[in-house]
C-alpha cells in the first residue's frame, strides 16, 4: 500500500500530456462477496509501464487477463493492449495510425473497438470496428452507418446499444442484422451495462441530477434505480446483482433489491487514489481507472 501511495503522490505532480489525453492509470484488487458484503484487498498497480500516459477502459477477458486502451508506444494516440493482472504486457493488439478505444472480447473471437478515422466533414469520425484477436487480418467496420459512436454495449440477439456523440448524446439500440434502430434516451452517460435479466443500465444526465436507470429490453420500460454519486457516470455489475460505483476516491456499492442508498466498500484515498472513474470486474478481480 505504501508503494501505491508513493506512485500516486508522484503522479499528482505530473502535467497532462500535450496531446490532451489525460493521465490515467489502472489498479486491480482481489474482491470477495460474503453475506452480501463486498471486500477488496491486494491492490496491484497495472500501468507502471506508462505512468505518465493514458491507460484506460479495462475489460477482463478472463480472471487473469484484461484488455486496455493505452498511449504506451504511441504518445498522443491510443492502441489496444492485452495485460495480465500482474501488470505485464502480453500482446499489443493494434498498432495503427488511428486511435482505438473501448475494447471488448466477443464470443466469436474478435475484439471490438471504437476507432477514430479522419473525415472530410468532421475532424474525427468514430466507427465501431472488429479485429481478430489473433491479428490474422486488419479487421473491418461493423456498422457503416454510424460515424459518431462514443461507446457501446453488446446485447443478445445480434443487437448493440450505442452512445452517439452529438449536441445531445443519444442512446439507441441497433439490430445488426436488420439495421432497425430503437431510440432510448438523450443526455446519457458513457457507461452501458447489460444485466443478464433483459435490462440495459445507463446513467441519465439532467443538469446536475445524474440518475441510474434500467431499460427493460422486452417491454420497453425505463425504470429509475437511484441517484448517482456527484459527477459519477461509471459503474459495474456484480454477479449477485449489486452495483459498484465510486465517489472521488471511495469505492461504493448498491444493493438495488434492498436499498436506493450507496454504501462505501473502501476509502482508497489512503493509497493516494483521489478520483476513480471506470470500473471492470472478472470473477475474482476488480480493476479501476484512477486520475489526479
Amino acid at each position: 500500500m505504501k508503494l501505491l501511495f508513493i506512485i500516486f503522490s508522484t503522479l499528482s505532480l505530473t502535467p497532462y500530456l500535450v496531446s490532451q489525453l489525460p493521465i490515467t492509470n489502472i489498479v486491480a484488487f482481489d474482491y470477495t462477496i460474503a453475506n452480501n458484503k463486498i471486500e477488496v484487498t491486494n491492490p496491484t498497480f497495472l500501468s507502471s509501464f506508462n505512468t505518465d500516459g493514458y491507460n484506460n477502459q479495462p475489460y477482463f477477458t478472463n480472471s487473469d487477463e484484461l484488455l486496455i486502451t493505452s498511449s504506451y508506444k504511441a504518445k498522443g494516440k491510443t492502441d489496444i493492449f492485452l495485460l495480465n493482472t500482474a501488470g505485464n504486457i502480453i500482446k499489443r493488439i493494434t498498432a495503427t495510425e488511428q486511435s482505438e478505444y473501448s475494447p471488448v472480447l466477443n464470443t466469436d473471437g474478435t475484439i471490438s473497438v471504437v476507432r477514430e478515422e479522419l473525415g472530410n466533414a468532421s475532424p474525427t469520425l468514430q466507427y465501431l470496428w472488429r479485429y481478430p484477436a489473433d491479428r490474422s487480418n486488419f479487421g473491418k467496420r461493423t456498422l457503416e452507418k454510424y460515424a459518431n459512436i462514443g461507446y457501446y454495449c453488446w446485447l443478445p440477439n445480434q443487437k448493440v446499444a450505442l452512445f452517439l456523440v452529438g449536441e445531445r448524446n443519444k442512446l439507441i439500440i441497433v439490430d445488426i442484422e436488420s439495421g432497425e434502430e430503437t431510440f432510448i434516451s438523450y443526455n446519457i452517460g458513457r457507461c452501458l451495462r447489460y444485466d443478464q435479466n433483459g435490462g440495459l443500465l445507463y446513467v441519465q444526465k439532467l443538469g446536475s441530477a445524474w440518475t441510474l436507470r434500467r431499460q427493460d429490453l422486452t417491454d420497453d420500460i425505463s425504470q429509475y434505480i437511484t441517484s448517482m454519486p456527484k459527477n459519477t457516470e461509471d459503474f459495474e455489475l456484480l454477479p449477485n446483482g449489486n452495483i459498484i460505483s465510486s465517489d472521488g476516491g471511495k469505492l461504493k456499492y448498491l444493493d438495488p433489491n434492498n436499498s436506493s442508498e450507496w454504501s462505501t466498500i473502501k476509502d482508497l484515498t489512503t493509497l493516494g487514489i483521489k478520483n476513480i472513474s471506470r470500473i471492470a470486474r472478472s470473477g475474482k478481480k476488480i480493476a479501476i481507472v484512477v486520475s489526479n
